[in-house]
C-alpha cells in the first residue's frame, strides 16, 4: 500500500510595480498615493495605512487608484487611530482642521475633535470639541482630527488621534468579505481631567461598477477619558462616501459612523460628538478641480456675480449643469468662444459641469 502524505503550505505573496499591486495572505504598510496601470488585488490580507506624521504629507491617507480593484476573503484595512494627533504636553490642542481644544488650565477635560460630527465638548471648564468640515455629499475626503488634552495647569489626560482617510477608485471594483475600519482612538483616562476623543476619519469608493458584498466599514468618533473629576468629550463621526457611475451591487452593507460617548466624570462628564455622514452618488466623471468664486481654471471661471464663463476652441458646443444626484439641471448652447452662463437659476449647492462629447472631464462648482 502507497501512502501519499501532501503538505500544503499557506502562500503569502506581495508584488508590486508600475502595473500591479497584489497582496495575498500578508501584510502591507502602506500611505500616500499609488497608481497602477492594471489591477491592486488584496486577498486574505491587512493592509494598514502609515500613522500621520506631521513632517512626511503623505502619511495618515492612502489613495489606491487603478482600472480593476479587488478586495476579497477576509482582508482588514486598519486606519483606525492612524489620522491627526490628540492633544499632547508640547501641544494640548488636538491637531486637524476640527481638533477637539485643551481644558481649561482651571481644570476641564479636553473636546473631542471633529469630522463627519462635531466633537464633544469636555467637562469641569472644558476644552470645547470641535466643528464639523468637509462636505456630505462632494467627492473630497480628508482624516478624522484629534481630542483635545485635558488639562488643569499642566496636561494629564492626552487626547484621542483621529482616523485616517482612504480613497478606493477604480473603473471595475469588486469588495467581497472585507472589514475596512478608521476609528478615532479614545481619549486617555487620567486622575483628574481626561482627554477627548479623536474624530472617525473618511473613506471614499468610487468606481464606474461598483461591486460590494459583505462588508463593515467603520469610522466611529473614539470616546471621551473619564477620570474622577472631569470626563473627555466624544469624537465625532467621520464620512463615506460611494460614488458609482453605472452600476452599484450591494449587499450585506454595515457601515458605523457612530460618535464617541462623553468620557464619565465624578465631578462632571464629558459630552457625546454627533454621528457622521453617509453618502451614495452618482459620479459623472468628476474631474477633481473645485472652482470656488474668482478661481480660474484652463476653461471655466466662476465670478463674483454668479456668472459661469465656459472658454470652448469649437463652437457651437454644449455643457450640461448636473446636481449631485446625476440629475441634469440645464443644458447650454455655447456660441462663441467665450461664453457667459447666468447660475441664477440653481440653488445653493454642489453641481458638476460637463461638456457634451467629453464625458472624462468635468469641473465642479460650489455655489
Amino acid at each position: 500500500m502507497v501512502i501519499a502524505i501532501v503538505s500544503l503550505f499557506l502562500l503569502t505573496y506581495i508584488y508590486e510595480d508600475s502595473d500591479s499591486l497584489i497582496v495575498i495572505n500578508d501584510s502591507l504598510t502602506i500611505c500616500g498615493y499609488h497608481q497602477y496601470n492594471s489591477q491592486v488585488k488584496v486577498q486574505n490580507s491587512r493592509l494598514t495605512i502609515s500613522k500621520y506624521m506631521p513632517a512626511y504629507d503623505t502619511t495618515g491617507w492612502l489613495y489606491l487608484n487603478a482600472p480593476a480593484i479587488t478586495l476579497q476573503e477576509n482582508t482588514y484595512i486598519n486606519g483606525t487611530a492612524m489620522g491627526y494627533y490628540g492633544g499632547t504636553n508640547s501641544s494640548p490642542n488636538g491637531l486637524g482642521p476640527g481638533g477637539g481644544y485643551a481644558g481649561s488650565t482651571s481644570g476641564g477635560g479636553g473636546g473631542g475633535g471633529a469630522y463627519g460630527g462635531n466633537g464633544g465638548n469636555g467637562g469641569g471648564n472644558p476644552g470645547a470639541g470641535g466643528n464639523a468640515y468637509g462636505n456630505a455629499f462632494d467627492t473630497l475626503i480628508y482624516m478624522g482630527s484629534g481630542g483635545g488634552a485635558g488639562r488643569l495647569s499642566g496636561v494629564e489626560g492626552f487626547g484621542g488621534a483621529g482616523g485616517a482617510c482612504l480613497t478606493l477608485h477604480a473603473n471595475s471594483m469588486t469588495i467581497d468579505s472585507v472589514s475596512i475600519d478608521g476609528n478615532g482612538q479614545n481619549g486617555d483616562n487620567a486622575a483628574i481631567v481626561a482627554g477627548g476623543g479623536g474624530a472617525g476619519g473618511g473613506i471614499i469608493i468610487k468606481s464606474y461598477s461598483c461591486t460590494i458584498h459583505n462588508i463593515m466599514i467603520a469610522a466611529n468618533g473614539g470616546n471621551g477619558g473619564a477620570s474622577e473629576g472631569y470626563g473627555g468629550g466624544g469624537g465625532g463621526g467621520g464620512r463615506v462616501k460611494i460614488f458609482y457611475s453605472s452600476v452599484l451591487d450591494t449587499s450585506n452593507l454595515a457601515i458605523n459612523l457612530n460618535p464617541g460617548i462623553g468620557g464619565n466624570g465624578s465631578w462632571e462628564n464629558g459630552d457625546a460628538g454627533l454621528a457622521g455622514s453617509i453618502y451614495f452618488g452618482y459620479d459623472v466623471f468628476i474631474h477633481e478641480a473645485t472652482i470656488k468664486p474668482t478661481a480660474t481654471d484652463v476653461q471655466c471661471t466662476i465670478i463674483m456675480n454668479g456668472c459661469l464663463v465656459y472658454s470652448v476652441d469649437r463652437f457651437p458646443s454644449y455643457i450640461e449643469i448636473f446636481d449631485i444626484t446625476g440629475k441634469i439641471q440645464s443644458r447650454h448652447r455655447l456660441s462663441d468662444k467665450k461664453n457667459h452662463i447666468s447660475l441664477n437659476h440653481l440653488p445653493a449647492g454642489v453641481y458638476f459641469i460637463r461638456q457634451e462629447g467629453n464625458i472624462r472631464k468635468s469641473f465642479i462648482i460650489m455655489k
